[in-house]
C-alpha cells in the first residue's frame, strides 16, 4: 500500500520573479493536486559568485505516493519548463530554483534551513510537518 509522504520544498526565483514563480506554482499544483502556499517574501541573493537581482521566495507545503528520485526527477523537470538553466545559473539568472528541503522524515539542503528568509517562511508550515 503506498502511503503519501509530506513534503516541504522551497522555490526562489530572480528574474521576472513573479510571473516565473505563479509558473512553476502552477506546475506544481498540476503535478500534486493540491499544494499549500506561504507568503512570497523578497530577498537580497545570497552565495552567488556574480551580482544578481533581488530574489522573490516561498515554501510550499504537499504530499506524494512517489519516493524521492522521482519527485526530485519532476522538479528538474518543472525548473527546465519554466526555463531555469545551469548555464544561466553561473551569470546570476535564476529564472526558478526548486529545492527539496524535507521528504517524509529526511532532511536536505541543511544549510538552506539556516537562512533567515527560510526560517520566516518556515513559520508558516504546520510544526507536526517539520518534526
Amino acid at each position: 500500500m503506498n502511503t503519501n509522504t509530506n513534503i516541504i520544498i522551497a522555490l526562489g526565483s530572480n528574474i521576472e520573479q513573479e510571473s516565473n514563480m505563479d509558473y512553476a506554482l502552477e506546475l506544481l499544483r498540476r503535478l500534486f493536486g493540491h499544494i499549500s502556499v506561504t507568503d512570497k517574501i523578497w530577498t537580497e541573493p545570497m552565495g552567488m559568485e556574480v551580482s544578481a537581482d533581488k530574489f522573490l521566495n516561498c515554501i510550499i507545503v504537499t504530499e506524494s505516493k512517489h519516493g524521492y528520485d522521482q519527485v526530485y526527477k519532476a522538479m528538474k523537470q518543472i525548473e527546465r519548463k519554466v526555463g531555469s538553466y545551469k548555464s544561466e545559473r553561473r551569470r546570476g539568472i535564476v529564472k526558478i530554483d526548486i529545492d527539496i528541503l524535507k521528504f517524509g522524515k529526511s532532511i536536505y539542503h541543511a544549510s538552506d534551513w539556516e537562512r533567515p528568509y527560510i526560517q520566516q517562511l518556515l513559520k508558516q508550515v504546520p510544526v507536526a510537518l517539520l518534526e
